[in-house]
């Protein structure tokens, strides 16, 4: 019987070629549709899923009401992650993170180049968040001032095939940085979005340490 079924619908179909041509372009459209929003979906709830213990990885953010002006931002200040983790016990770890507003100038070896994506972070950031580490030593890539650590595409723009541990970069033609490590580019689905990290105790060595230890300064 069901074979009957489907000769008769074939039939009809065949007999009214326009009229099935529209509904299978219809159905191939909202399959389609539906297959895209879904990968879209699935992508965005995606995002910072990769790093291990992601779910115990938390960002401090400010809500404030200033003379009627609602501010809700990622920032806060900066001795809030150190007191956290001295008080609560919960709080295992932190790490500043400032990224750099505006691209930064690098010079190597005579060779000058204008960077984007440069974040200023702790030197428990590459702890809290497991970005594979390429070359260097993963204990100490980010403690000392002036250390900088690039991305695999980074690295191969400016290095070529060259080792580029223990090179020198010159940033905006005041402050010498070391390259300590290369990690692996941040996948796309991921909040941060850096080609290279310097150590943030650079700016308490550049600014001062007061300036950092100032419940009004923000990162």
């Amino acid at each position: 019987m069901f074979r009957n079924y489907l000769k008769t619908a074939f039939r009809n179909l065949s007999r009214q070629k326009i009229y099935t041509l529209i509904n299978i372009f219809g159905l191939a459209i909202g399959l389609a549709t539906c297959m895209m929003i879904m990968l879209y979906v699935v992508h965005e709830l995606s995002y910072d899923k990769f790093f291990k213990d992601h779910d115990r990885i938390y960002r401090m953010a400010v809500k404030a009401n200033i003379s009627g002006d609602f501010l809700d931002v990622a920032v806060t200040a900066n001795p809030m992650g150190e007191a956290l983790v001295r008080e609560y016990p919960e709080v295992v770890s932190r790490s500043r993170i400032m990224p750099s507003n505006q691209a930064v100038f690098f010079t190597i070896d005579e060779k000058s180049f204008y960077t984007e994506g440069l974040y200023y972070v702790d030197s428990t950031f590459l702890d809290l968040f497991s970005y594979n580490i390429l070359m260097g030593d993963p204990a100490s890539v980010l403690d000392e001032p002036h250390s900088i650590v690039l991305t695999r595409d980074l690295a191969s723009k400016y290095f070529f095939n060259e080792d580029p541990i223990g090179q020198m970069i010159k940033m905006n033609d005041r402050i010498n940085l070391k390259v300590t490590a290369v990690i692996e580019n941040p996948p796309g689905n991921s909040h941060f979005d850096f080609s290279c990290l310097v150590s943030y105790s650079t700016l308490l060595h550049e600014w001062g340490r007061e300036l950092f230890e100032d419940w009004g300064s923000l990162s």
